[in-house]
């Protein structure tokens, strides 16, 4: 993996605007609010004894470490949470910590028949 190729893609991703409607992009795919990269694919592993996508998977925690820990290096460590205490409080209704201190409210949707439905973490 060409680390430093990976982290240039990253950099152009942040520094670029959204696009205005979901589509591909020459990154990846993107849409408003959000892009996402395609920093390296693979074959399908579907023939053979399962070697080969041994030794890619390998290959990939590699690659994805090496990452990591440049980014680290860069931005410092990710924030760890639980994502049961994210689900609990999406589900009660509580204000989620976003990153930069403030907070947001868990949004409320309704199912079919106007009861309550499951909310999704922010």
């Amino acid at each position: 993996m060409n680390v430093t190729r990976r982290l240039a893609t990253i950099d152009l991703l942040c520094t670029r605007d959204f696009p205005p409607e979901h589509g591909r992009t020459d990154a990846g795919i993107g849409g408003p609010g959000c892009h996402i990269a395609e920093l390296r694919t693979s074959d399908d592993f579907w023939e053979g004894a399962g070697t080969e996508r041994e030794e890619t998977e390998a290959r990939y925690e590699t690659d994805r470490d090496a990452l990591g820990e440049r980014l680290i290096e860069r931005w410092g460590a990710p924030d760890a949470f639980s994502p049961a205490s994210v689900l609990e409080r999406s589900l009660s209704g509580e204000d989620i910590p976003e990153r930069d201190g403030a907070t947001t409210m868990a949004p409320q949707r309704r199912s079919c028949d106007d009861e309550p439905a499951t909310t999704e973490p922010l």
